[in-house]
């Protein structure tokens, strides 16, 4: 017994009944035992060091391993300083790099806090959030995750800060299911609101624009809208043919001063037909409409 492996000794200890702990010889086979957890947990650490394809170290593990000083809280922190390290083959070196993640978490932490209190602080990026040990932001949410976090002032904690992350998600996810039920089916579901899109964590969509993205929308069906990536790819879509279009009209209007349209602003704007070849006849008869 020693004091790598004296947390998983203790907890053969604990979980025996008395009659299997009041001698040496058997409190040495509960010492065997815990030695046996220790090492399994050692080279599960050391494993996800020398390859994060190899199963994740828990807290759990680093418990059992003797590492001290790790929680739900920092285990993502610590086991990226694991993940990149060549060295995590004994106790003391784990250790070290659990005191390094320790410093990570902390520092994220402090950096999401310190947005909450005043928004003038840097913004809190999504590597933020995982350092801190809070799940479920990504970067279809981080937007909204930080608005919330800005408009809190309790966020000084990873569980508070958690609570508020599961809190976006549901207004995130709600909106996201607006939008694909309208796609999936326009006579029995509302019309999305520019507040379901910017609820959505999609951006590109305005009062200006938000009867064009609908009908974009409606045109698709729930898989291609099932995911805020997706939805985001057919708002782009709207835009860039917008843009294609008002390039080419503004071209139309005054060749002099504005720029001639490319082949992608015709593909954009839905016109086909146009290539590399027949470009110059194209924009010269665009050109030629007063």
């Amino acid at each position: 017994v020693d004091a790598a492996n004296l947390n998983a000794v203790n907890a053969k200890v604990d979980g025996a009944k008395k009659v299997d702990a009041n001698a040496v010889t058997k409190i040495q086979v509960l010492a065997n035992a815990g030695n046996v957890i220790a090492d399994t947990a050692l080279a599960k650490i050391a494993g996800y060091a020398d390859g994060s394809s190899n199963a994740t170290p828990t807290v759990q593990d680093y418990t059992d391993a003797g590492v001290t000083d790790v929680d739900t809280a920092n285990l993502n922190a610590v086991n990226a300083a694991v993940d990149a390290s060549d060295i995590a083959d004994t106790v003391a070196k784990i250790q070290v790099l659990a005191n390094a993640g320790n410093v990570t978490a902390d520092t994220a932490l402090t950096k999401i806090a310190s947005y909450a209190e005043d928004n003038n602080n840097s913004i809190p990026t999504l590597q933020d959030y995982t350092d801190a040990g809070v799940t479920g932001v990504d970067t279809a949410n981080l937007n909204a995750v930080n608005a919330a976090v800005d408009a809190s002032d309790i966020a000084d904690t990873v569980t508070k800060i958690q609570a508020l992350t599961d809190a976006v998600n549901v207004i995130v996810n709600n909106a996201l299911a607006n939008i694909t039920n309208y796609a999936d089916n326009n006579s029995s579901n509302p019309t999305p609101t520019l507040e379901d899109y910017t609820n959505a964590g999609v951006t590109g969509v305005d009062a200006a624009n938000l009867d064009a993205v609908n009908v974009a929308i409606d045109a698709s069906n729930a898989v291609g809208t099932a995911t805020v990536t997706k939805v985001q790819a057919v708002v782009n879509g709207v835009n860039a043919a917008a843009d294609g279009l008002t390039k080419i009209a503004n071209y139309a209007d005054n060749s002099s001063t504005n720029s001639a349209p490319t082949v992608q602003d015709y593909i954009d704007a839905g016109v086909t037909g146009v290539d590399t070849a027949n470009l110059s006849a194209v924009n010269a008869k665009v050109d030629g409409v007063a």
